[in-house]
């Protein structure tokens, strides 16, 4: 189920190709939640620089394509200190694969996040952020197959949605108490 229902996923994916963008909705949400997880004074314009750096900053395009996703980057700073609480996926009246090929990028977005965020020294995580780390990777190396259908593939992406959710709410709260441990 997508929780994200407030936001028009497919509205804001027009936005992004039209500027030019070549990221999706779930990626770009994927690396706020990644840059603001690892860099908590991360800012708007932090991600914009990531999000837009192919773009011709005075098209008009791009400026309307920046408000309407600004609050993709509002959401991952408000939930900088907990979970992740709405994926930016497309709607669940979208072909399964669709949505399955933005959660592998929402996975993506967030590593590309984590890595621009800062550096993660696995050996200083617990092992249930390094798992929770290895299995996001994992999340962002598959490809959907070409023949996935049915209700036993709806709940699969339900759970893989709720385990990401998790994931990445382990993955914060192991990196912020080592912050607080060294600051």
């Amino acid at each position: 189920m997508n929780a994200a229902a407030s936001w028009d996923y497919l509205e804001m994916a027009r936005h992004l190709r039209l500027a030019g963008v070549l990221a999706d909705p779930a990626e770009a949400h994927g690396i706020a939640h990644g840059l603001t997880t690892v860099f908590s004074a991360a800012s708007l314009e932090n991600w914009q620089t990531e999000v837009y750096a192919d773009c011709d900053a005075g098209d008009e395009r791009l400026l309307q394509c920046q408000r309407l996703l600004a609050p993709l980057f509002v959401d991952a700073q408000q939930h900088a200190m907990g979970s992740v609480t709405q994926l930016c996926l497309p709607p669940d009246d979208q072909d399964i694969r669709v949505r399955a090929i933005a959660l592998r990028d929402w996975c993506r977005g967030f590593l590309y996040g984590l890595g621009i965020g800062g550096r993660i020294e696995h050996a200083k995580l617990s092992a249930d952020a390094n798992e929770a780390l290895h299995d996001i990777g994992e999340l962002a190396r598959l490809d959907a197959p070409q023949q996935i259908e049915g209700e036993e593939d709806e709940f699969a992406l339900a759970e893989l949605q709720e385990y990401l959710r998790v994931a990445v709410s382990i993955i914060r709260g192991d990196l912020r108490s080592r912050v607080a441990e060294e600051g």
